[in-house]
């Protein structure tokens, strides 16, 4: 587990695992967590929840049946937007998650939470750039 933002307590962006070079982010707080891209083993993430309710299960690309995102939907209850639509928005403690179109045209979407400042942008390139302003974190779903 890598804590990314915060000094005290649990951090609200934390990388949860990172199986087949897939990384899975979970964003919340101490009493509950949407988990973002969520295609490594439900096992690994749910050892980073450590006991948090976890409130949505949402894919930035359709995960095209990837059973670990059905299990963790499954094994916490939580709703699975595999194909979440532009402009819904998921919030989760004091953090909103806003779903947005890629401006180079991707077919998956990015989250953007103008809280933290950051976005997970999922396997959509950002070698177009944002769109979004320049201090913005991007939280990639492969390696770092």
């Amino acid at each position: 587990m890598q804590s990314i933002l915060g000094d005290e307590g649990l951090p609200p962006v934390m990388l949860a695992a990172t199986g087949g070079g897939r990384n899975t982010w979970l964003v919340g707080d101490e009493r509950e967590v949407i988990a973002v891209d969520p295609v490594a083993d439900p096992d690994e993430v749910l050892d980073v929840v450590d006991g948090r309710r976890v409130v949505a299960v949402v894919c930035t690309t359709d995960p095209h049946g990837n059973a670990a995102v059905a299990t963790l939907g499954e094994r916490t209850g939580a709703p699975v937007w595999a194909t979440p639509h532009v402009g819904q928005e998921f919030t989760v403690g004091a953090v909103t998650l806003q779903v947005m179109q890629p401006p180079n045209g991707h077919r998956g979407v990015w989250l953007y939470s103008p809280t933290l400042g950051c976005v997970f942008t999922g396997d959509a390139p950002t070698d177009g750039g944002l769109g979004l302003p320049p201090e913005t974190i991007i939280y990639p779903g492969h390696g770092g």
